[in-house]
């Protein structure tokens, strides 16, 4: 369905191009998102309609429900790519390690379920008219509705790094969900004030870490590699050791021989239009900035490329030998997959399944996701580093899992860690 939108499709691109030119135009961060709104209301609307013929059909009308029902699965993934757009604004302006934090409850470590429909929603002209208020008065805002990742609060004042977010109410409430999403709000705005949180997701002591050197990504070389294969049918390229992209054309693209051609151990896979598809992208760095070329974007979101990336898991473990550590690729572990060892009396880490998704979703560095995952956690977590510390919790409720882990790591879940 998004085919018949491509119009729309092409001026969201444009608007969005232009504030990455100048994020400081804040009516085209006005205009942007009214496009939006009103693309999201527009496939919502066909989406009720066609949910009502849906459900007055006769038992006998096989046929006809099938056609609805692969409709309505095309009109979510049009609202899907729109709040796609949404994701952009807010990854342009705030953290992208600040907003995985929005997607997920503020009390258990679980996704956030996301807000429904746009359309109907009673508050939404006094949500809007904060944006407005916000723009008129030079503060970057936008509502939260009109991303994927953004599931607390109704609007997301983005004058900093870190997005601060505003419950909004047309009329006092006094209800459990509302209070429940005030804690929730007053949770996020410690963890972001303070960097540190003794409640966020049911720990005490969370805190947060400064990357110990600039992120290294390859969106450049990925952008190549989609308009060469645009042209030519398939393009590999290699842009570090362990690190594999291959796009295809899907209309006449030859895929027997690719995968031979690839030069890792034990890979494993990222399917970028898999994702896309099953719309399960965020919190990770929108395609829609990744992808720079309209064509190219349009290209993807029509399923006319395929990506995948390869990414080798001997070839992870070997960047951490190179360091001088130990480290072994657990593919049946789904949440930490990746144990590095320091040597004797030093303990060791895990890096998680998220940190490593990012070398495949969101191009980054598989060198610079193992350094500054060590950097980061040898600054906080070995005690003979600094005597300035506080526990990192002695709650009984911590995660199991992570209190295996540290426990393998040769730490105590109770031992200090530096702030």
């Amino acid at each position: 369905m998004i085919g018949f939108r491509k119009r729309s499709f092409w001026r969201a691109h444009a608007l969005l191009h232009a504030l990455k030119e100048n994020d400081g135009n804040f009516g085209i961060l006005c205009d942007i998102q009214v496009l939006l709104i009103k693309e999201i209301m527009r496939a919502e609307a066909q989406i009720k309609a066609r949910n009502a013929e849906l459900k007055a059909l006769p038992p006998e009308a096989e046929s006809r429900r099938k056609f609805l029902t692969t409709r309505v699965e095309s009109l979510r993934n049009d609202v899907f790519i729109w709040k796609c757009f949404g994701d952009a604004l807010a990854f342009l302006y705030m953290d992208k390690f600040a907003l995985k934090h929005t997607f997920y409850s503020a009390h258990e470590f679980k996704i956030k379920q996301d807000a429904g429909f746009l359309s109907g929603k009673d508050g939404l002209p006094t949500e809007f008219g904060l944006v407005l208020d916000a723009l008129q008065n030079n503060v970057p805002a936008m509502l939260t509705d009109l991303t994927t990742t953004i599931r607390h609060g109704d609007v997301a004042l983005m004058g900093a790094s870190d997005p601060y977010l505003v419950e909004v109410k047309a009329k006092k409430s006094k209800n459990e969900r509302a209070r429940k999403q005030k804690k929730n709000l007053e949770i996020l705005h410690e963890f972001f004030e303070n960097d540190r949180s003794d409640r966020l997701r049911g720990m005490t002591g969370v805190t947060r870490q400064a990357n110990s050197t600039p992120e290294r990504v390859y969106s450049a070389e990925m952008n190549a590699c989609i308009a060469d294969a645009l042209e030519h049918g398939e393009e590999i390229r290699t842009p570090e050791a362990g690190l594999t992209y291959v796009v295809l054309r899907t209309k006449d693209a030859q895929i027997k021989g690719v995968f031979d051609r690839l030069n890792l151990e034990g890979p494993f896979m990222h399917m970028w239009n898999a994702e896309r598809r099953d719309r399960t992208w965020a919190p990770y760095y929108p395609f829609t900035l990744t992808i720079e070329n309209v064509e190219h974007l349009w290209a993807f979101v029509r399923g006319h490329v395929y990506i995948l990336v390869f990414v080798g898991m001997r070839q992870l473990e070997q960047i951490a030998i190179d360091c001088g550590w130990e480290a072994v690729f657990d593919p049946e572990d789904a949440e930490y997959p990746l144990r590095i060892d320091f040597g004797v009396d030093r303990g060791g880490m895990r890096i998680s399944s998220h940190l490593l998704g990012r070398i495949g979703i969101e191009c980054v560095s598989p060198a610079w996701i193992i350094t500054n995952s060590v950097d980061s956690f040898q600054a906080v977590a070995l005690p003979d580093l600094d005597p300035n510390t506080v526990a990192l919790t002695a709650s009984p409720e911590l995660n199991a899992k992570v209190r295996k882990y540290m426990q393998e790591a040769g730490m105590d879940p109770d031992t200090p860690l530096i702030r």
